[in-house]
């Protein structure tokens, strides 16, 4: 899925879009991918741990 296409999906707007909607949702998927890695991560930290 590209980031353009992921706008096309899940934005409200009608406009066309531009290279700044693009760098949003490619910012947005990054942040989603880095949160689940911490999540992950830190749960292998605790089953590590305890």
């Amino acid at each position: 899925m590209k980031a353009s296409e992921f706008i096309l999906l899940f934005g409200r707007n009608c406009r066309p879009v531009d290279k700044y909607d693009v760098a949003i949702a490619k910012m947005a998927i990054f942040a989603v991918k880095f949160m689940l890695f911490l999540v992950i991560a830190f749960a292998l930290l605790l089953v590590i741990i305890f």
